[in-house]
């Protein structure tokens, strides 16, 4: 047994990272470029894991932006952006997928867009009967951006979509192009 310096000691164990140097065939540890390079070993393994080479690695700095998370022999690189754990979804994110499931789910029960009451269904319930119609116009204009998205505004009752038109012209105006478009190209043909 022979005494060696922590450096080589940590050098010599089975997980330190190699990269080897094609253009030379010298071998460089993590540390020993991060000290050359004059940045944290952080900096190192990152470079490996957004899939640099070891050439750029060792040499510091990317030759050309990845093309595909595949090697040239077709095997997906071991620290691709592919093979990484998704981000985390935002708040906003979340919201926005649960209000999806739940139109699905209401379409899936019900068969109905799940809207908001329309106003004439609240009159005729007296818990509601101060609400006037500028105040629910208002309290649905605040609700339809989240609703927006998910609506399938053909499905919407007459009322709901007399209140959306008046409300977000330019969401009707663009439901209606879609809806006329594949008409315009059958007279076409």
């Amino acid at each position: 047994m022979r005494w060696a310096d922590k450096r080589t000691q940590n050098n010599n164990k089975s997980d330190t990272r190699i990269f080897y140097y094609s253009r030379t065939g010298d071998t460089y540890t993590v540390s020993r470029l991060a000290k050359q390079q004059g940045v944290a070993p952080t900096t190192i393994r990152k470079r490996e894991e957004r899939g640099w080479s070891h050439d750029e690695i060792i040499e510091g700095k990317r030759t050309a932006p990845p093309s595909s998370p595949l090697h040239s022999s077709g095997y997906i690189q071991k620290h691709s952006p592919a093979l990484q754990q998704p981000r985390p979804l935002t708040a906003d994110e979340i919201r926005f997928k649960r209000m999806a499931d739940y139109y699905q789910s209401q379409r899936e029960m019900y068969g109905e867009e799940p809207l908001p009451m329309s106003y004439e269904d609240m009159q005729e319930h007296p818990e509601f009967a101060s609400v006037t119609p500028e105040k629910y116009e208002r309290k649905f204009a605040r609700l339809w951006p989240e609703h927006r998205p998910h609506l399938n505004f053909d499905n919407a009752s007459a009322s709901h979509q007399q209140l959306i038109a008046k409300i977000d012209p330019r969401y009707v105006l663009k439901i209606t192009a879609k809806r006329e478009k594949p008409n315009l190209l059958r007279a076409e043909v």
